[in-house]
């Protein structure tokens, strides 16, 4: 799993970017609203995972970050908390 995050990560940005230029586009091209709801709430990922997540993470993969710690425990549940936001 850890070798295949890099990969995703790198996908996971511009498909998300792809669809919200996809949904605005249709839209704008006499589709109904609810394209336009689909892009934005899609494209509405990359903000929250530069914002929310990737800080998160960038703590937790920190070298030399004691994984037994208190510290460590409190990032991981908020991680976990970050991720049932996205999917759910």
């Amino acid at each position: 799993m850890g070798a295949e995050l890099p990969a995703r990560t790198f996908m996971q940005a511009p498909l998300a970017l792809i669809s919200l230029l996809a949904g605005v586009s249709a839209w704008l091209i006499g589709a109904s609203v609810w394209w336009l709801i689909a892009g934005l709430v899609i494209g509405s990922v990359v903000p929250f995972t530069f914002i929310a997540i990737m800080p998160t993470n960038h703590k937790l993969l920190a070298p030399g970050r004691n994984l037994a710690s208190a510290k460590t425990r409190a990032l991981l549940e908020r991680w976990a908390h970050f991720m049932r936001r996205e999917v759910f």
